[in-house]
């Protein structure tokens, strides 16, 4: 015998349906869910997921694994600037974190730690469906990108200055591309082989960075000098993957980058 369920039946099954998968949610987040795996979670299945985006704030952050992120460790004042970065999204309304959150929880956290040293001027750029982070002032090809990406319609531009306190500073596009023209990069490089190169702060030496090509890789050795700065290990960071792309002539250059001590 077949029933015909009532419009009250499919409303009570509807709310009794949804309780439970929010009772399964709280389970997990009991369990030690972190923002990563909702992040994940969200892309893959948005409509059942991206209702939690709003736990983003409260959950925590799984322990990095990324090597090149592990350059400083995670301290304080990255999680502060994530933090801050995801009330951002939500006063100005963006639906980035029920879209394409891993671009700031998971992509964006990792840049910060590679980049977001004492004294960094970064650009944050944001959209309902992009999240980009430029460092300014160290290499020349950063800030051509970051002004070019002003360009691209983002929804919320920002100058992201790291200090003792994080200061955040809502920039317009034509603003953000002067910020970019001003911030005249204190790195230089000079190529004396083949595949090495010395990088200099202010006329000083700090590092030589050797690369190589095997099988569709570029690797990137970093030498430092002694005498380098924690701040400066940052910076030539974002060097040797710019000369990464540079040498490989691509931005899809692979190739791990190792520092030599």
């Amino acid at each position: 015998m077949v029933t015909t369920q009532t419009q009250a039946d499919l409303y009570y099954n509807a709310v009794r349906n949804t309780c439970e998968r929010d009772l399964t949610f709280m389970e997990l987040v009991r369990g030690g869910l972190t923002r990563q795996e909702l992040a994940v979670n969200i892309e893959r299945r948005p409509s059942l997921w991206g209702r939690y985006a709003g736990y983003f704030r409260t959950l925590p952050s799984s322990p990095l694994r990324d090597p090149a992120s592990l350059l400083l460790g995670e301290n304080d004042q990255h999680r502060e600037i994530v933090d801050r970065m995801i009330d951002v999204i939500k006063d100005v309304g963006l639906e980035i974190l029920q879209r394409h959150p891993t671009d700031v929880v998971v992509y964006d956290r990792q840049r910060l730690v590679q980049i977001a040293y004492p004294g960094a001027q970064l650009l944050w750029m944001v959209s309902n469906s992009a999240s980009h982070l430029f460092l300014l002032g160290v290499h020349p090809d950063e800030n051509k990108g970051a002004k070019e990406a002003t360009t691209f319609g983002m929804d919320f531009i920002c100058h992201i200055q790291v200090c003792k306190k994080v200061k955040f500073s809502p920039l317009t596009p034509d603003n953000a591309a002067v910020l970019c023209d001003r911030s005249v990069p204190e790195y230089t490089a000079s190529y004396i082989s083949g595949g090495a190169v010395e990088v200099h702060h202010h006329g000083q030496k700090i590092a030589t960075m050797e690369i190589t090509t095997s099988h569709g890789q570029a690797p990137v050795t970093i030498i430092p000098e002694s005498t380098i700065t924690t701040t400066e290990r940052c910076a030539i960071q974002l060097w040797a993957e710019k000369y990464q792309t540079n040498y490989a002539d691509s931005i899809f250059a692979k190739g791990e980058i190792t520092w030599k001590t």
